[in-house]
């Protein structure tokens, strides 16, 4: 997959770090589209990744103690 130095350039976060640290940063990352409503990851499990959202939204939820999902 193509490196994603550009994008990173446009993460507020990420602006502070030098190019050459973003560029670095880029070549170990991946792009990856999701259908709306699938989910990216779920809770409890390992955290294996950081997203990085250039388009479209992210719905976060959390189990209450009741079991009841609570959006975040």
């Amino acid at each position: 997959m193509a490196a994603m130095e550009d994008p990173l350039a446009t993460c507020t976060l990420l602006q502070v770090l030098p190019g050459s640290v973003r560029q670095t940063l880029g070549s170990a990352c991946q792009s990856q589209r999701f259908r709306k409503g699938q989910p990216i990851f779920e809770e409890g499990q390992p955290v294996e990744a950081v997203w990085l959202v250039l388009r479209g939204c992210v719905y976060l939820v959390k189990r209450t103690p009741q079991g009841e999902l609570a959006t975040i």
